[in-house]
C-alpha cells in the first residue's frame, strides 16, 4: 500500500515506521478526531482478539497513554491528506475508494 500512496502525484509522503518512531498523545487524539472515531477505534482489532482485551473499555486518557507507548497497537495504515484521514484495509480498497476522496485522482488507462 505505501508504494501505491508514494505514487499518487501532488502529494508529500511522509511514513512513519511505528517500530522506530513515536507518535504523541495529541497526534493521535488528532488522529481519532480526523477519522471521526473514538480514540480506542484506533487500536489494531486484530490485537485486541490476541490479547483477549476491549480496547473500548479504556478511558480516553488511558487508551492514548498505551498507544502513544505501544504504537505497534495501532491499526494502520492512517492516510492523513489535508485536515482528513482515512483508514483502510488493503490496497484493493484505497485503489477502489480513491475516487471519491477529495485531492486523489485515479489515473484511469
Amino acid at each position: 500500500m505505501r508504494a501505491y500512496v508514494e505514487a499518487i502525484e501532488g502529494f508529500s509522503i511522509r511514513a512513519i515506521d511505528l517500530k522506530t518512531e513515536k507518535i504523541t498523545e495529541d497526534e493521535l487524539s488528532n488522529i481519532a478526531i480526523m477519522l471521526d472515531v473514538d480514540v480506542p477505534d484506533l487500536f489494531d482489532p486484530v490485537c485486541a482478539v490476541l490479547a483477549n482485551v476491549d480496547f473500548r473499555d479504556l478511558s480516553k486518557e488511558n487508551a492514548l497513554k498505551l498507544l502513544a507507548n505501544n504504537t505497534m497497537l495501532l491499526s494502520t495504515p492512517v492516510i492523513i491528506i489535508g485536515e482528513h484521514a482515512y483508514q483502510f484495509e488493503s490496497s484493493y480498497e484505497l485503489i477502489n475508494e480513491n475516487a471519491t476522496i477529495t485531492g486523489i485522482k485515479r489515473n484511469e488507462a
